[in-house]
């Protein structure tokens, strides 16, 4: 049966509505019966449009031109192409590093939070960069703001800067090629940097201080399932696809009281007493912290991790809408579920990292450059330094699956801090560089540098990041919590308008995350919104048929809804004359 028979037969079947008399306030969309709109909107899929209109942005164009869509006619309510959205969005995207490391974030299952159909159109018209508007800007102001209120920038670039003009001058005037571990720039330095600010020091915060924000999480949705990856020999299979987030904000705190500090009284403590101290700083020994911090812990229990995301706005209100309501407390569930899957088994959360940094393309058993590790010592050496005495004498860290992969190798860390007029690769000559540093900060070096100024015998690298960061996540796994929290604020005047607070249902969200799973994968069809208001800002409004239907929720459009999708999914390609 053609389109037109197909057409004419269904709407055949279309319940008659009396028109109603059209008055002088009356627009044309209320003139019509909601049939009478049905109706329109089906001959649009087949017939095209006496009125030429054009493809008013980027978005449009794109999906036009991906579904080889006459540009008169609508759009159809489901892809005529063989990719799934997430296949779509492995191959057409405007960051081209999905296209060697194919991935989701946690926003980007929470497709039910305003309009599934929009967010399908976006996918298949190429995942468009989209410049952020001025409320985006502010929220992510806000949002630094309040990252630096618990996590204080430590400025290192002027320092960072004096170390890489030195090298060069250096290069100028010796043969130093040979040596990767002394290039300024390698692939590594982000990830690097990401684990060791964002995981490993975000954590190590959060236990000896009650929160921390910004703190990354990943994990892997095995796509055949709809279920997170629990599994080591699961990680790297085709159908576990990556997927991170960034939690806004992570709080540990008593059940019983609600000023009671006495764990980080006892943490501090410990620390304190176990610790070399350098500029007032300890210097904690990693390997005994998490066992005696994870003693300490289990005395504890009623201590309790709480994850929460703050969402802004530039007035003081709360959406009104259930679904970007619920959409924003599945995104706390989705936060505190992979925290939990990451807390069990710090071997599985080792390869998990592993994994996660080789599908982004890193080498994890490159040694990380002499740059990076010092940039690393310098605004975390609290943390740092004993493991690095330890990688440099060759010592194992006391994590079993570490240890027993780590590679020996001659790591050359001295000769880049030497001055330029003092340098020498047979006997280097460090006095006059430390002295120079002085210049730029206050730390005391010859403490915390001089001795690791010579060839280690294990190099630093992201195996070894991993290894601690997993062993962070594991210290916190007993202590998770099933309350979240979203938090509203005002993006101008970072007061918060409201505090949303939820508990995590697993039910609840296991289902939520299969459905987002269908989703991607193409087995089902996306649900378009029921509130035409949401329409009013779409890209796809002028050529999306739900947005011409006019009216929101009534039971007839409810009936009416599975006719419209079976005739579209049978003109998906409409197109004039077909």
């Amino acid at each position: 049966m053609n389109k037109l028979k197909r057409f004419q037969t269904l709407t055949r079947h279309l319940p008659t509505t009396p028109t109603p008399t059209p008055t002088r306030t009356t627009s044309f969309i209320d003139q019509e019966s909601t049939n009478d709109k049905i109706t329109t909107i089906l001959k649009s899929m087949v017939y095209a449009s006496s009125e030429i209109q054009s493809l008013s942005n980027t978005q449009l164009t794109n999906i036009y031109t991906a579904w080889n869509i006459y540009s008169q006619n609508d759009l159809p309510l489901t892809t005529p192409l063989k990719q799934t959205p997430f296949e779509y969005l492995s191959i057409k995207n405007d960051d081209a590093s999905m296209f060697s490391n194919p991935r989701l974030s946690v926003t980007k299952l929470l497709v039910s939070g305003w309009c599934e159909l929009r967010e399908y159109y976006r996918c298949y018209a190429g995942s468009v960069r989209m410049e952020p508007s001025r409320s985006m800007r502010l929220g992510t102001e806000l949002h630094e703001k309040l990252e630096m209120e618990v996590h204080p920038v430590i400025e290192v670039d002027s320092l960072m800067k004096f170390i890489e003009d030195n090298w060069k001058q250096i290069k100028e005037g010796y043969d130093v090629d040979g040596f990767g571990e002394w290039e300024m720039e390698t692939n590594n330095n982000g990830v690097a940097m990401d684990w060791s600010d964002s995981i490993i020091d975000r954590l190590y915060a959060l236990i000896m201080g009650s929160e921390a924000r910004e703190v990354l999480l990943h994990g892997y949705l095995d796509m055949n399932v709809g279920k997170f990856v629990t599994a080591e020999w699961n990680l790297s299979r085709d159908s576990s696809v990556l997927v991170s987030g960034v939690v806004d904000l992570i709080k540990l705190s008593s059940l019983k009281y609600v000023k009671d500090d006495d764990l980080f009284a006892e943490l501090n403590t410990y620390v304190e007493a176990n610790s070399e101290v350098v500029d007032d700083v300890p210097l904690v020994d990693l390997q005994e912290f998490f066992l005696n911090a994870g003693n300490i812990l289990s005395d504890f229990k009623y201590y309790q991790l709480s994850f929460s995301d703050i969402k802004t706005s530039t007035r003081s209100r709360v959406p009104l809408q259930d679904s970007v309501l619920r959409s924003a407390e599945f995104q706390t569930f989705y936060y505190r579920h992979l925290f939990e899957v990451l807390g069990k088994d710090p071997k599985f959360t080792y390869y998990s990292l592993l994994e996660n940094a080789t599908r982004r393309g890193y080498d994890i058993d490159k040694p990380l450059s002499v740059v990076t590790t010092f940039k690393i010592l310098r605004k975390h050496y609290h943390l740092f330094y004993e493991d690095f005495i330890k990688l440099a004498n060759g010592k194992p860290i006391g994590f079993q699956p570490y240890d027993s992969e780590s590679i020996s190798e001659p790591y050359h860390f001295g000769h880049v801090f030497q001055t330029h007029e003092d340098f020498s690769l047979d006997n280097p000559k460090h006095d006059s560089f430390i002295e120079s540093l002085r210049e730029y900060d206050a730390i005391d070096y010859n403490k915390l540098l001089v001795p690791l100024l010579k060839t280690w015998k294990t190099p630093p690298t992201l195996r070894y990041l991993a290894a601690r960061a997993a062993q962070f996540y594991h210290l916190l796994g007993n202590n998770i919590g099933d309350t979240t929290t979203v938090e509203y604020r005002n993006s101008i005047t970072s007061d918060i308008t409201e505090t949303m607070t939820y508990t995590y249902d697993p039910d609840e969200f296991a289902e939520e995350l299969y459905q987002a799973t269908k989703f991607w994968n193409g087995q089902r069809d996306p649900i378009p919104t029921n509130d035409n208001s949401r329409c009013t800002y779409c890209d796809f409004k002028s050529k999306c048929s739900v947005s011409k239907i006019g009216v929101s929720g009534g039971e007839e459009t409810k009936k009416l809804g599975p006719k419209i999708r079976q005739f579209l999914n049978e003109c998906k390609t409409s197109s004039k004359g077909s």
